[in-house]
């Protein structure tokens, strides 16, 4: 969850060195919401993809630094699949390019939020000579994706 945003301003007289300022903070976030792919299929060995959108419910602009990937769990099916994140399901987080970050546009009286998107996160489904895959295989896997500040 994003915590603050901050509005500044300052007044300075023309004057020698002199003048005023102040500083307040903005409203707490209320929501960010961060969506990903509906489905895709995995195979073993082959990096997917993920990408998505925010929609941002604030009137202000968000900016967001990455969007983490976190595998949550499995749903039931025959054999075993143990879930061993970086041993059979590897995820990268979305970052965008150095220098910048993601932005969200606030919400508008006409469309209600805000959006932006995002994308460049992935996960593989990784054999190994060590852990049977084969009870994994057919299953779906979830993911949650959470928006981090900083």
């Amino acid at each position: 969850m994003l915590l603050v945003s901050a509005t500044a301003y300052a007044w300075v007289s023309a004057g020698p060195g002199t003048g005023h300022g102040a500083v307040t903070t903005g409203a707490p976030l209320e929501k960010i919401s961060v969506t990903g792919p509906t489905e895709i299929a995995l195979n073993l060995d082959e990096p997917r993809a993920l990408s998505g959108s925010f929609v941002n419910d604030n009137t202000f602009t968000v900016s967001v630094a990455r969007v983490k990937v976190t595998v949550t769990g499995i749903n039931a099916g025959s054999g075993t699949c143990d879930i061993q994140p970086g041993v059979n399901f590897v995820t990268t987080d979305a970052v965008p390019p150095a220098g910048q970050r993601f932005t969200i546009s606030g919400a508008s009286t006409v469309t209600g939020t805000g959006s932006g998107d995002w994308s460049g996160a992935s996960i593989e489904f990784r054999s190994s000579p060590t852990f049977d895959q084969t009870g994994c295989l057919g299953r779906r896997i979830n993911l949650k994706y959470t928006a981090i500040a900083a």
